[in-house]
């Protein structure tokens, strides 16, 4: 599985999160992660990503956090 994410903005502890998924690296979804809870919304859906890869990513996103940090400009993220 290999996603496309691209920090677009961040607002404390909150991280808004382009994404996308496959071989499209539009990044046309939006994720917010908020790092003092865990917790994930998806703001606005990715055209090709369908809600189990996009649940798939969310749960990446702690340990992304915490291990790597986002970063701005577009990175892949694979597993599998």
């Amino acid at each position: 599985m290999l996603w496309y994410i691209n920090l677009l903005q961040v607002m404390g502890s909150v991280y808004r999160i382009a994404f996308s998924f496959d071989d499209d690296n539009s990044c046309d979804g939006v994720i917010e992660y908020d790092s003092k809870t865990d917790s994930c919304s998806v703001i606005v859906p990715s055209s090709g990503c369908n809600e189990f890869y996009t649940n798939k990513l969310i749960n990446l996103l702690p340990y992304i956090y915490k291990n790597e940090g986002f970063t701005k400009g577009i990175r892949t993220v694979a597993i599998g």
